[in-house]
């Protein structure tokens, strides 16, 4: 499908040739061989979709990391709601490493509590419930 690579590149070149922007008169190669229309038919091979998956994928991992401490978050609240001794860490880190920016989370883990019913009270609940769903979009 492409004309053989030079070994600068790790771009293939679709056609090898020996115009004035690429090679100077004495045969030596200058520039990397591949021109704007070159750059343009290896964008139509690939498509739209394949430049936007590296972007795609960022979100993706960015969206789990994300709910992951949301769900992590729960699971601590829990525990500590359940065994008050215990000391549990506020799950700040976490939060900040998930690029969450809300301090308010902070809290949760010390302010749940269990009710009589078996039931929890958690601070915040409907942000929290906010960030999980929004991860899904």
């Amino acid at each position: 499908m492409y004309a053989k690579a030079f070994s600068r590149t790790p771009f293939p070149t679709i056609h090898q040739h020996t115009c004035a922007q690429c090679w100077s008169p004495g045969g030596q190669e200058r520039g990397n061989g591949v021109h704007m229309t070159d750059k343009r038919i290896i964008i139509q091979e690939l498509g739209e979709d394949g430049l936007l998956l590296p972007v795609l994928v960022n979100r993706a991992l960015t969206a789990n990391e994300r709910i992951k401490y949301f769900f992590s978050l729960l699971q601590t609240a829990q525990e500590r709601a359940n065994h008050p001794e215990r000391a549990l860490p506020t799950m700040q880190i976490e939060r900040e490493t998930a690029g969450i920016e809300s301090e308010q989370f902070d809290t949760v883990v010390l302010g749940t509590q269990r009710i009589d019913d078996g039931s929890y009270s958690v601070p915040f609940l409907n942000d929290i419930i906010i960030g999980i769903r929004d991860c899904m979009e």
